[in-house]
């Protein structure tokens, strides 16, 4: 039995969401922020940003 969620072997179901979660936070600063316009708005948005992606 398992004693936590981290625990080997993963679920397929956790690779999988731990990939689209990478994958949304990379397409966040690859694909999104260059477009907001000015960079004092990027700047505030990646400000907001990156402690909620780092935090979980």
């Amino acid at each position: 039995m398992r004693k936590h969620g981290w625990q080997l072997p993963y679920h397929p179901l956790q690779v999988v969401a731990i990939a689209v979660f990478l994958g949304l936070g990379f397409a966040f600063y690859v694909f999104f922020v260059p477009f907001v316009g000015k960079k004092l708005f990027q700047y505030v948005i990646m400000g907001l940003y990156t402690p909620l992606v780092i935090h979980f």
